[in-house]
C-alpha cells in the first residue's frame, strides 16, 4: 500500500468509524424498534379474543409492550455492534498491514547493518517516532472525533509496539550470525505480519449474529409460548 493511499485509507477509516457507527445504529435502532411493534401487534392480535376482562387486556398489553420494545431494540444494538466491529477488524487488517510496512521501511533505513541484539529501547523509539511523525500526517486536529481518532491511532501504535516487537525481536534472534542486514530486519517483519490473518475472525462474528438471531426468536415467542400454556 502506497504511502498516500495508507493515508488516505486511514482517514476514510476513521470518518466512516464515527459518522457510519451512528448512522447504523439508527438503522439498527429503527429496525429493532420495527420489530418490536410488530411483536406487540401479533401478541396482540393473538390473545385479544381469548381475554374477557379489560384491565388484563391492558395489562398483558403493557407487558407485551415493554417485553418486545425492549429485546426488540437489545437484539438490534447487538446485531449493530457485532457488524460493525467484525466490519472494522477486517477493513483495519489491510491498513494494519499497510502501516507496520510503512513504519518497517522507516526503521530499516535507520538500521541498515547492525548488530543482532538490537536494544529493545532504539527500536521502540524508532517506531514510536515515526508512527507519530504518520499520525501528524493524517493531520486529526481540532474537534471531538479527531481528538477520539487520535486517541484510537495512539492505541494501535502501542498495540503494534507492544504486541509486534516481541515477536520480531524473538524472529531476529533465530537469524544465524551475529550482524544483521535490512533484509533479514523486512523478512522478520514480513512474518510476524503475515500471522495477522483476521478472516477467521469473520467466521467467528457469523456465528455470534446467529447466536443473537437465535435468542431474538426464543424471546419473541416465549410470551405466546406462556400464554399458551397457562
Amino acid at each position: 500500500m502506497e504511502n498516500e493511499r495508507l493515508i488516505d485509507f486511514w482517514r476514510h477509516f476513521f470518518s466512516d468509524l464515527f459518522l457510519g457507527t451512528f448512522k447504523r445504529l439508527f438503522m439498527f435502532g429503527s429496525s429493532g424498534l420495527g420489530l418490536g411493534i410488530l411483536g406487540i401487534w401479533s401478541f396482540q392480535a393473538y390473545t385479544g379474543d381469548s381475554i374477557e376482562s379489560g384491565w388484563q387486556e391492558w395489562s398483558l398489553l403493557i407487558f407485551g409492550g415493554g417485553w418486545y420494545l425492549f429485546w426488540g431494540l437489545l437484539h438490534a444494538l447487538i446485531a449493530c455492534a457485532i457488524y460493525i466491529v467484525a466490519r472494522k477488524i477486517l477493513e483495519m487488517a489491510d491498513g494494519l498491514h499497510g502501516l507496520l510496512d510503512l513504519l518497517t521501511r522507516q526503521v530499516m533505513e535507520k538500521f541498515k547493518r547492525t548488530s543482532k541484539l538490537i536494544p529493545r529501547k532504539q527500536l521502540e523509539d524508532s517506531f514510536n517516532n515515526f508512527g507519530y511523525e504518520f499520525l501528524e500526517r493524517l493531520r486529526l486536529k481540532g474537534g471531538v472525533t479527531p481528538s477520539l481518532a487520535r486517541l484510537f491511532f495512539a492505541l494501535i501504535l502501542k498495540a503494534l509496539r507492544f504486541f509486534v516487537l516481541d515477536d520480531v525481536l524473538e524472529e531476529l534472534s533465530r537469524k544465524p550470525g551475529d550482524q544483521l542486514s535490512s533484509a533479514d530486519i523486512e523478512h522478520a517483519v514480513r512474518r510476524v505480519g503475515s500471522n495477522f490473518a483476521l478472516s477467521t475472525i469473520s467466521d467467528q462474528f457469523d456465528l455470534l449474529q446467529i447466536l443473537n438471531a437465535v435468542l431474538f426468536i426464543l424471546f419473541f415467542s416465549l410470551p405466546f409460548g406462556v400464554f399458551w400454556l397457562f
